[in-house]
This record gives C-alpha cells, structure tokens and sequence, in this order.
C-alpha cells in the first residue's frame, strides 16, 4: 500500500473480498464526524466535530469554531493531517472519522494515535491492525487504514470508557450549621473544567455567603480539584473562619479513674472537681498492656459510650427537666475532658495546615507592604521561618485590618509562643500588630490567641523588627461542644460557669494571711467571689473552682489580693494558669497566667510590676481579645495635712471597659512632689476618672465633710466650681503605654462623700488628651539635616479608563518642613505608565526636612483625553531606609478645561498623622468694569503655611452657568491638602481665554478647618496684556462673623 488517498484497497468480508474506494466511502457521508487535536499536547483530548456543508461552507468558518474550543496563542490558523506533512485547505478534505491537528504556524508535531493504555482488548486489537499493515504503526499506514483504525478505536474506547467509570459526578455542598441549604454541582471526572478557587466562587454566589474552605463529613480538608473527584459525594462548606459542625463529630472521650478533690461552693455543698480537667496539668495513664488489647478496649469503650449516649439523650429530652439535663451534660462533658489532650495527639513529623489571622492595628502609618515572618513554638517541637508573604491583587497588613494565612509545617504540639518579625531597617518601613490568632488544623483543634499591640519598626519606641509573644489562652473548636451551645438556652435560663485557679508558689510572712478576690467582668456586669470561696483561695495549695452565675460572656478575669495592713506587704502568690468552663455547655476557655501577685520587693521573684492584682482577657471565638496595657502614671501631690503618716495610699482607673485593680502608692518614693506608678491590666478603654482614698485624722474627717457640703452646693446651681482641688493630689497624667501616641490628663478633683470612718476619697475627671510622640529616641539623636537627598519612587497604575496605556509626563513636587523640591519630571517624552505595573525612578533634591505632602501633575503628549488611573505611590530614602507608602486610588482625566490635572497626598509617618484633606470655599467679586460678553477660563494658587495648591482652574458642575459677569458673586469649591495659614493668592487668566478686560474687587477665601475667613482687596482690572495677579496681606475673620482675630502666620 502507498499513500494515496485514491489507492483501493482489499476488505475480507464473508470469506470473500471486496474492493471498497476511500473516496468513494467519503463521499457517502453529508455530515462527517471528525476529531481534532492540539498541536504539541498529547495530553489533550480530541475535540469530536460534526461537519457539513450546511454548517462550514468555508475552511475559515471551521478555524473560528475551532478557536474558540481548542486554546492556542494565537488561535486555530491551519489544518494538517496526522502527520503534519499536508494542510487541509477545503472542507471537503476532510474524511469521516479522521484526525487532524490543529496549529497556529506551519511547524507542527506528528499525532501519534494509539489504544488507552491498560486496556488488553483492544491492545490485541490493536497488535492485529498492526499485522495486516506489516507491523508498521497505525500513522505509518497508508490513509484508508489510518481512518478506519481511528474510527473504530474512537468506538471502542467510547464504550471502554463508559463501562469502567463514570463521566459525571456529582457532588452535594451542604452549608456548615446549615443542613438544610445545600449546592449541587457536577464535573466532569477525566477533566475538571473548573479551579478551585472557581468552585468556591460559585458556592459563594449560590449560598450568599463568602465560602473559603471545603470539609468532608468526617472533618478532612479539602483543598484541592483532585480532592473533590476523589472523595466523597457530600461535602460541608465553611466561611473563612469557621469550622465545620459535624454531627457526631467526636465521641466522649474515656472516663479518668485518676483520684479527685472535693471542693466546697456556695451553691452546691459538695461537688466533685477532677484535676486532670486543666490543660496545663499533666496528665497521666497506666499503658503497661499490650498495644493490641488496649485500642481494642479503647475502640469498645468509645463505640460503647456513643451508644449510651444517643439513647439517653433522646430519653431525656423527652422526660427529664430542664436542670437534670444541663447536670447530666456536664457531669458528662467533665468526666471526658481529662483525654482531650490524648485524642488531640497528632504525628509530629506529618506536616499539617496552620490557619494565622494576623490583625494590624488602628494607627497611622501602621500599614506595611513587606513580608512578615512567623516561628511557632510548641511542647513538642519548633518550626522554621514561616514567610506570610503580600499578595500582589489583595494586599496584606493593611491599617485595621485582619489577613488570614494558611501554612503548611510539622506538626508542633499545644502552642506556648510564637516569634514575629520582617527585614524592613527603615523608619516608617515597620508595622503595628495588634493581635495575632493561630488555629491547629485538626477538627477539634484550638484557638490561639497572641496580643501584642505594639510597633514593629526600628523608629519607634524600642526599635524592635522582631518580637516574641506569648500566648494569652486558647478555647476549644469541638464541634460537640457547639451543639450542646446552640442549645443552650433550651436547657437552662442560667449563664452559670466554673472558673478553675491554678496556684503555683505562695509566701506570707505574717499570721493571718490576706484575703483574695475574683472578679468577672462581663456583657451584664461585674461580678465577684462570694466570702466562703475567698477564705478557700487563700488556702488552696494547687487549684480550686469558683462559680459566676449569670454574668453573660466575660471578657476579663481579675484576681485580687486585699491588704488591710501594711506588714502585709509581704504576701506574694504565683498564679500558673486558669480554665473558664461553662457549665451548660461545656465550653472551656484556658487562660494562661504565670504572674506573680505581690507588693515587695523582697519576694526574690522576677516581675514586671509590683501589684497585688492581676487582670487577664478571655479568648472567645466571637469577641476580639482586649490588649493587655502597661500603664505609666505621673501624680502631682498636693497638700497632705491632715493625711496620717502610714506610707501607702490607693488609687484605682475607671474606664469605658470597667476598672482596675487598687494600685498602692508609696509615697516615699517621690521626687520632687512627683509620684510615678505603673499598673499591668487589661484595657480599659477610654479613662473616664481617677479615684484616691487615704485615712486621714478626726480634724480632717470634719474638714472632708465640709467640702463635700460645699460640694453638692456647686453643683445644684450648676457651678463650676470644685472643693478641695489641691488637697492630696493636685493632677494626674496616665498614658496607656509607650506604643500609644496620647496620653489623658486629669486636672479637675472633687472630694467625694464619705463612706467609710476616717477615709478621705477623691476624685479627678477627665480634663483633656493630649498627642505624644513614639519615636525612639535614638532616631532623634542619629538625624542629621543633608544637603541633599536620594530617594527612591515606586509609582503603580491600575486600568486606564479609555486605553491600556498613556504616553507623556509626569511631576513630582515634595513638601516639607523645610519649603519643597519643585517640580521633578519623573520620565522622558516617551516613557509609558502601564496598567497593573510599578513603575521605579529614582529622584535627587535638595532637603526638605520631615516630608508632610506630595503633589502628582500630569502632563501628556497625546492631543486627544488621557486618563490615568494611580493605584499606590512609595517613596524610600536610599541612604537611611526611611519610607512612606500612599494608597492613591486617584483618577487624573485630562479634558479640555484641564489639561495638567493635579491630584495631592498627605503623608503620614507613625508618629505623625497626616494633615486632612478640605475643601476650600472661593467666592470671587466682579467689578462693574468687567465685560459682559465674554468667556473666561480663571485659575488660583493658594500660599499657606503647608505649601500651596499648585495651579487650580475654577470650574463648576453645570458648564451652561455663565460666570464672571459685572456685578455678581461666583462661588467656586476647591479641594486639597490643609495649607495652614493663607498668605498669598495667585490670580491667572488661561490662555485661549476670549475676553476684553475683567475687573477684580475681592476674592473671599473660606477655611473650614481654621474657621477662618481670608479676605484679598485687589479692585484691579486684567486684560489680554495682563493675565496675572499676586494678592497678599489677606484680613482675617472668624468663619462665624465674629470680629477679626490675630492670626499667627508661623502657626503649625
């Protein structure tokens, strides 16, 4: 045989042969089946086409049909056959049942058609083919063989196909804590057309919800395509923080036989407390049985228990009361707790994913467009550097924003501390963390919570770029535990919980020990322990359990030690840890303390600071953790006669958020007439007052009355007057830490009614808040003024509105305290700024001190409309690494009325805010000398302290409203950054202006930021000779119509 599609060739049918034409069987067909291939791919499947004259009646209808379903670069150009040796040119070139490649150029790769693999019946079909063409391969046969191999391979392959597997499957996504919202989708199982990000987009649009992860029934990840067309037919979908609530998730841990304590409450007279129920505690089990025996006991007790468990609960629903229940379920929840750790162990060498949110705090400049690095630090192991790294469509570490990261790493153990940090040396480079959560990636894993609150940058505070932080507590993910929440209110009306204390070490060197107190802050309230459970605290060597009924969802534990006389100085405790558990539901918050509460130095103890109370925030899934404070105080002592001589007196801070413990203030420690304390507690919020209690004597008690008389006289007739301002403490000035940029002064005191024999109380309010610095000190030592400056600009464009690029200039212009650079042009003539592209020039100029604005002018070459649409600007000084980072989000259009639009940015650094963004009022006066008929393009530059505008054309929304006519007023509104106090206005007519001469009487300039009024007298005429004037010495009035006031020029 040759190859000639003419050649006849010889069929065996019946024992007898016949001679059949290829092309006479071809044209037997009006509509060929016909599979194309892609070039180069031999992994791609054949696209079957029915083809007709009625169809295609030109080869150039097929190639557009065939872009569209083949993907090629450039799309489907040419035809060849099998081979690649001919180009189909027509139609009715093409055979039934033939393949043919498809390709973008002449070059093509020879199609190799072949058997599925595997399949043995049709490789001996295939190896009988190949005899009857003398062993040569099905492409090196002539034409005719060619197609009827393929066709008949094409059938058999089909019907392979359909036997062995399925083509569709389909797939049940149910919405997690939703069964009854489900999602059916189906795909395709040799080829999945859809990604997996796509899958969770369309599961988003369906349930209404943003969906982030995929869960099977028994609680295993899903994260990919494969993982979807393996597993299994029903799966659960999740939020992005969320974890799936499956039903029956995990059995009721095995019952611990280990001994107990009795514990005495208030509410119940005896009750059972198990220690093994804290995490902290160790746990211990005897395995001395053989490995076989043991799980067979342990899978039979487990299957067992889950058994008794269903059929007593449904009993009980039915028939027991409410209070029965809620005991039986946490008798039932206690009892298994003591496993939690054992059933939670994992392989520490299999790598698993962490979930971080990384939460950046409220303050300026405390964005960062760097990577962050992790390390976590387990019992069992460590990991390495973990990067979270930007992403370039959603940017990361935004200013009070949460960015969630997945990770994968070993498997590490119950978490104790993790460290922070990044590389960026630069002041402003740097970020503010204010929380970071980690969840374990098992089903009934653990909520981390890590506070920080603090800078990451090497000008501010410490100049720390890494940090370590402990971890504050972790709660339970159990999914158990959730239902038996969600049917909380159907089991009690009580919001009852078991607080359980961990003490480490106590000392006392007196004989009747102190007596210690709880308090519970809450969504309701304040609550506190009652005598008989502080009595069993002092007592208590390793642990003991307190109840809080009704106090809602609590937010701060308090534990307090009250000291009533001063050798009591020397009591000292150690907290180890806590474990808040709710009874109803069994859900359990740990609190990790390891604080030591005492009041003397002599305790030989390592603490931060000397207090008899500590304060720890509760980690919840539904409520952000509040950062733990440092509170630096500074007290002016006013007149103390009449204040007995002991050396201590108490001071306590209310805020938004509750209060603090009593601090106690030595009074021999000041200096000067200033006392200085410090105080660790839990945020309180906005500071609202401070309260000071001291004994004073008999005379003085008297005096106290007196006051308070006078007092209550104030304020019925509404006066604003205080008594006894300068009497114990004259002021108080409170900052919440050296990371915040304020502090709260209080100035205005009161003497409060006595509520105790001998004790005098006041009380300071509010008065004011002030700004502060938290630049390192040894930044403002290193800075030294130069000369001149080398920065580098980074400039990134989003999409143009009309077009994908734009052509021409742009300037530069930066303002500091020291004047500005002028205009910088950033590229040549023909230089590009592209869509979704940074942009990287490095500029020189002469210093200008502390940077405070940027200005952007764009100046195109094209004649027609340019739009640019800026996305983000960074600048960063090449010699010392400072940095400032802008997100414009800016559109300058260039039209007609403004061919060199402007747009502005203020900076702020992380000490700084920026200087806002107004919108100045311009009312301008026409003369009677100004010509009627005319029409007149007007621009101003206004001259303040913070710079000027640059050249701002006075435009209005309705183009048909004729303006500058003899007589009137025109009010015109112009945006940008505070200039401070206006000096100076600049006055042009654009050229291409038609007008004879214009009479100018005064120009009205309105600061709603100042409240100021500056008025410029100029009853000066312009003509075509003279477009320019310069106004100065404005007169200044209040925005309210008041008289003029004094306005300092130098101000800011």
């Amino acid at each position: 045989m040759n190859g000639d599609v003419n050649q006849k060739f010889l069929t065996v049918e019946n024992g007898r042969k016949q001679a059949t034409s290829i092309e006479k069987k071809s044209l037997n067909y009006s509509t060929r089946t016909v599979f194309f291939h892609k070039d180069g791919d031999k992994y791609f499947q054949a696209v079957k086409i029915p083809v007709s004259k009625a169809r295609y009646r030109t080869i150039e209808a097929l190639l557009d049909d065939l872009s569209k379903k083949v993907p090629l670069h450039f799309g489907v150009r040419r035809l060849f056959t099998p081979k690649g040796r001919d180009e189909i040119k027509d139609i009715d070139q093409l055979k039934n049942y033939g393949n043919y490649i498809c390709a973008s150029n002449r070059k093509v790769h020879a199609l190799k058609l072949r058997c599925q693999p595997g399949d043995a019946l049709l490789n001996r079909q295939a190896a009988n083919k190949s005899k009857a063409t003398d062993g040569r391969c099905s492409w090196e046969a002539s034409s005719s063989t060619l197609v009827e191999d393929s066709a008949e391979n094409h059938r058999q392959i089909k019907l392979h196909n359909e036997i062995i597997q399925p083509k569709i499957k389909q797939v049940d996504f149910i919405l997690n804590c939703s069964p009854g919202r489900h999602y059916t989708m189906r795909f395709k199982m040799n080829n999945c057309l859809l990604s997996f990000d796509e899958i969770l987009r369309n599961l988003s649009d369906a349930f209404q919800v943003g969906i982030a992860k995929l869960y099977t029934t028994k609680g295993s990840r899903i994260i990919r395509c494969e993982d979807i067309l393996n597993g299994p037919h029903q799966l659960i979908a999740c939020k992005k923080y969320e974890r799936p609530t499956v039903k029956d998730a995990g059995k009721l841990p095995l019952i611990n036989y280990g001994k107990t304590t009795k514990g005495v409450s208030n509410d119940k007279p005896k009750e059972t407390v198990c220690h093994s129920s804290l995490p902290t505690l160790p746990i211990t089990m005897d395995i001395h049985s053989r490995k076989e025996n043991s799980d067979i006991a342990q899978t039979v007790l487990l299957e067992k228990s889950d058994e008794l468990h269903r059929k007593d609960s449904a009993r009980n629903l039915k028939s027991a009361s409410t209070s029965d229940l809620c005991d039986q379920i946490h008798q039932e929840l206690e009892q298994g707790s003591s496993l939690t750790k054992l059933s939670r162990k994992q392989d520490r060498n299999k790598e698993c994913v962490y979930e971080i949110i990384v939460c950046t705090g409220n303050r300026w400049a405390a964005d960062m467009d760097s990577d962050l690095y992790i390390i976590l630090y387990g019992v069992d192991a460590r990991s390495e550097k973990l990067w979270l790294k930007q992403s370039l469509n959603d940017p990361k570490f935004q200013q009070n924003q949460a960015d969630f990261f997945e990770i994968w790493c070993p498997y590490v153990g119950e978490l104790k501390k993790i460290t922070v940090g990044h590389n960026e040396a630069g002041y402003g480079g740097g970020i503010f963390i204010d929380r970071i959560s980690i969840t374990e990636p098992n089903i009934d894993g653990l909520y981390y919570t890590f506070p920080c609150s603090k800078w990451f940058d090497v000008g501010q505070v410490d100049g720390k770029i890494e940090r370590q932080l402990k971890c504050a507590g972790y709660c339970a993910l159990n999914s158990r535990l959730r239902q038996y929440e969600q049917k909380r209110d159907e089991y009690s009306s009580e919001n009852q919980w078991k607080l359980y204390i961990k003490f480490n070490k106590m000392s006392s060197t007196v004989e009747n020990s102190p007596e210690l107190h709880v308090f519970a802050y809450s969504s309701v309230g304040k609550s506190r322990s009652n005598y008989m459970q502080q009595r069993k605290l002092i007592k208590a060597t390793s642990e003991e359990a307190i109840f809080f009924n009704e106090v809602g969802r609590i937010y701060k534990i308090r534990i307090e030690v009250d000291c009533h006389s001063p050798d009591s100085e020397d009591f000292a405790v150690y907290i180890e840890s806590m474990e808040l558990v709710q009874k109803c539901s069994g859900d359990r918050r740990h609190i990790t303390c390891r604080s030591w509460c005492r009041l003397s130095e002599s305790v030989n103890q390592k603490s931060s600071t000397l207090q008899l109370f500590r304060e720890f925030p509760i980690v919840d899934l539904k409520s952000d953790l509040l950062p733990v404070y440092k509170y630096h105080g500074k007290i002016t002592l006013g007149d103390m006669r009449g204040i007995e001589s002991g050396r201590y007196f108490h001071c306590k801070l209310y805020g938004e958020l509750g209060d603090s413990g009593i601090i106690y203030l030595d009074r021999n420690k000041a200096e000067n007439g200033i006392l200085e304390f410090q105080a660790e507690c839990v945020s309180l919020g906005r500071l609202m007052c401070v309260m000071f209690s001291t004994f004073v004597n008999a005379q003085a008690e008297h005096l106290c009355e007196g006051f308070n008389v006078l007092q209550e006289l104030y304020e019925k007739y509404n006066c604003s007057v205080t008594a006894g301002i300068v009497w114990l403490v004259n002021s108080v000035v409170i900052r919440e830490s050296l990371h915040s940029p304020y502090q709260y002064i209080f100035t205005e005191g009161r003497i409060l009614e006595k509520q105790f024999p001998g004790v005098l109380r006041k009380e300071l309010i509010l008065s004011d808040i002030t700004g502060l610095s938290t630049k390192s000190s040894r930044m403002d030592n290193a800075e030294t003024e130069a000369e001149e400056e080398m920065w580098k600009l980074l400039i990134t464009s989003q999409e143009m509105t009309n077009f994908e690029s734009i052509y021409g200039n742009c300037c530069l212009t930066v303002f500091g305290e020291l004047g500005n650079s002028g205009p910088i042009v950033l590229a040549e003539r023909d230089s590009k700024y592209r869509s979704n592209k940074t942009i990287v020039f490095q500029i020189r100029f002469k210093s200008v001190g502390k940077i405070f604005k940027v200005r952007l002018q764009l100046d195109a070459i094209e004649d027609h409309q340019v739009t640019w649409y800026l996305k983000k600007l960074k600048m960063k000084n090449i010699k010392n690494g400072d940095e400032f980072r802008i997100n414009a989000e800016s559109l300058l259009m260039q039209t007609e009325w403004n061919p060199r639009p402007i747009v502005e940015f203020a900076v702020a650094w992380p000490d700084i805010p920026p200087l806002p963004t107004i919108v100045y009022n311009v009312l301008v006066e026409n003369g009677k000398g100004t010509d009627r008929h005319q029409s007149m393009i007007l621009s101003l530059n206004l001259f303040g302290v913070h710079g000027d505008t640059g050249r701002r054309f006075l435009l209005t929304s309705d183009p048909a409203q004729r303006h500058f006519q003899p007589g009137n007023k025109d009010t015109f509104e112009i945006e940008t950054i505070y200039l401070g106090t206006i000096h100076e206005v600049v006055i042009e007519i654009a050229p291409g202006s038609r007008f004879k001469q214009w009479h100018l009487k005064t120009i009205e300039i309105v600061d709603p930021e100042g409240h100021a009024v500056y008025k410029f007298y100029s009853d000066e005429i312009l003509t075509s000779s003279a477009t320019v004037l310069i106004l100065k010495n404005p007169t200044v009035q209040a925005s309210n119509g008041l008289p003029a006031n004094t306005v300092d020029e130098n101000h800011d």
